[in-house]
């Protein structure tokens, strides 16, 4: 996030919980009802990071429901390249002297 008037943005990580619902006939699904779980900022003081969290918690619930096409959606779950290749591990025990 970067706040009004600040040069760089602060770098943190959220937990947030959406309920949907999914329209078959018209192929979308809504989201609402989000809520923010947990907000991790480390290079904020704790009085900060509580703030940012605030605001974070007052703009999810303002937020009107939000419809998203569900082709893009199942788009963005399609795994790519996900295939790991092996590694060749040599399992032959050590010499004893």
């Amino acid at each position: 996030m970067t706040k009004k008037g600040a040069k760089a943005p602060v770098l943190g990580t959220l937990e947030a919980s959406v309920d949907t619902q999914t329209d078959f006939d018209t192929r979308s699904v809504v989201f609402s009802n989000r809520q923010l779980l947990s907000s991790r900022f480390p290079s904020l003081d704790t009085e900060q990071a509580a703030a940012m969290e605030h605001l974070i918690q007052q703009a999810m619930a303002h937020q009107p429901p939000e419809r998203i096409p569900l082709d893009a959606i199942l788009l963005s779950l399609k795994q790519q390249g996900s295939e790991t290749k092996g590694v060749a591990l040599k399992n032959d025990p050590p010499v004893i002297f």
